[in-house]
């Protein structure tokens, strides 16, 4: 998924199971990501996490990834 300006509401990638689904973004401001079933919430989202800048979500050893790129 290719976001060319603010990530609100839901993102939903490789819902059929893709394990190589990716996400990308310029601003992350989410209610829910979610990669093959593996999900971040809004409540979830670490505050370390950059929010802004053009930002990569991928699955990696059965966890979201998220960093700027």
């Amino acid at each position: 998924i290719y976001i060319f300006g603010p990530l609100r509401g839901r993102a939903l990638a490789g819902a059929q199971g893709n394990k190589q689904a990716h996400i990308f973004c310029q601003t992350l401001d989410a209610e829910l990501v979610a990669i093959s079933g593996q999900y971040l919430t809004s409540e979830t989202l670490d505050k370390q996490i950059p929010k802004q800048g053009m930002l990569h979500l991928s699955l990696q050893d059965k966890q979201l990834i998220i960093k700027n790129t």
